[in-house]
């Protein structure tokens, strides 16, 4: 998401960030984290809904009252949040509506991803039909066909500071560093780094 705010600020869109508290166990580090990255990118602040008596309706370790097991969760079932982007999209729909805004960006991947259903290229043509239908309003998802390693070089290459950034889904701290956004955080971050200290090493 802070890659995806990066890239409609180069490209001339005036940016209305929008967060939602829909229940998840991080809303706090998350919310700091989204102010953070709002003021390095000299943006609007984001604005806030609260919806988060969704948790009553879910069990998942993002949020919810259950304990799950972290490290027994390879396959990433603990941390679904079904339907999730169906409803982000549905909030930021109305929000578009009401700033009078033409285009919603989402900061979906959907390459070397979990195949969750609502990060799909599939739900992505989908979602923009139902928008277009419901609203006349668009999806802009200019990274869902990029692995997220290419996503986070342009983010480097542009001076986003992914140190401001918070991706754990179980931990309102700091980042746990075993559940699957954490992990995968730490590969792509490590990867990138380590393929910059390669190229500079060919360059001298």
């Amino acid at each position: 998401s802070s890659t995806c705010a990066l890239y409609f600020t180069r490209n001339g869109f005036d940016v209305f960030p929008l967060f939602v508290d829909y229940g998840q166990i991080t809303v706090r580090a998350e919310y700091n984290a989204a102010k953070r990255i709002c003021r390095h990118l000299k943006i609007n602040k984001p604005y806030k809904i609260k919806i988060s008596s969704l948790r009553r309706l879910v069990q998942t370790a993002l949020c919810g009252t259950r304990k799950f097991s972290i490290s027994n969760n390879k396959s990433g079932e603990f941390e679904f949040f079904p339907h999730r982007n169906l409803m982000l999209l549905s909030v930021g729909a109305i929000y578009a509506a009401n700033k009078k805004a033409r285009y919603i960006g989402m900061g979906i991947l959907s390459i070397g991803q979990p195949q969750y259903p609502d990060i799909t290229l599939e739900f992505i043509q989908a979602a923009r039909k139902v928008l277009k239908i419901s609203g006349n309003v668009y999806l802009l998802t200019p990274f869902a066909r990029y692995p997220k390693t290419e996503v986070i070089r342009y983010g480097k290459m542009f001076g986003l500071d992914y140190s401001l950034t918070f991706s754990c889904n179980v931990n309102s701290k700091h980042h746990c560093g075993k559940c699957m956004s954490c992990i995968a955080r730490n590969e792509v971050l490590k990867t990138v780094m380590s393929n910059r200290h390669k190229s500079r090493k060919k360059g001298r």
